[in-house]
């Protein structure tokens, strides 16, 4: 629940870049629809690489409709500049094809993204866990804190086992965040990367207002 109530407002980006693109469409090259999609995907994605735990739904809330917003930026005119160029008999086939390759792209991408999360997270963990142990300091001072506040549950190897249960709780909130942001400014990298290969597309040549088809 917790997790649709935050992407929901997505959906609200893309239906107002439905109207924009809709109006804008036949008047600008759709390259340029594309690559603004694609900056503003990546500055979104960077944003999101410096949430913090402390983070609520508000603060995800609006670069959930500017990402809404640059999606549709791109898949809408990306269709456009597809099939804007193919005769009215290749219509089906095309879109067939088109839609074959964006759903394996997504799933190709995702599988990637879900894969580079865990193994980060993992790693995260292995170094957050090597500052647990008996000659840190700050280790021990919390720890002792985390006892002091289990004072009343029960004898005191039970406390110890208690608190060291937290911090590993806390270690692993810590590495799985730090696994999201890896992922975040990965994925603005990656969308940086996809304008110069928007602008090599070609554009199409007469009685096509303006649409741009792939060369």
């Amino acid at each position: 629940m917790d997790s649709g109530l935050a992407l929901s407002p997505r959906g609200i980006g893309a239906i107002m870049a439905i109207f924009f693109v809709g109006r804008v469409i036949g008047r600008l090259d759709s390259r340029i629809l594309i690559c603004c999609g694609f900056i503003t995907l990546a500055a979104v994605s960077y944003q999101l690489s410096g949430l913090d735990l402390q983070m609520s739904i508000a603060n995800i809330v609006v670069p959930n409709i500017i990402m809404g917003l640059a999606m549709g930026l791109i898949f809408v005119p990306l269709t456009t500049l597809t099939m804007g160029g193919l005769p009215n008999e290749q219509m089906g086939n095309a879109a067939g094809i088109f839609n074959l390759m964006r759903n394996l792209g997504g799933s190709i991408g995702i599988s990637v993204v879900t894969t580079l999360l865990a193994r980060n997270a993992q790693q995260h963990q292995v170094f957050i866990a090597a500052h647990f142990n008996p000659y840190n300091p700050q280790f021990q001072q919390y720890a002792q804190k985390l006892s002091s506040l289990f004072a009343l549950k029960g004898p005191p190897d039970y406390l110890d086992h208690k608190a060291l249960l937290a911090l590993y709780y806390l270690a692993v909130q810590q590495a799985s965040l730090l696994a999201y942001m890896d992922s975040f400014r990965l994925l603005a990298f990656v969308c940086l990367l996809c304008v110069p290969a928007v602008l090599m597309l070609k554009g199409l040549r007469g009685g096509h207002s303006g649409l741009s088809r792939v060369h």
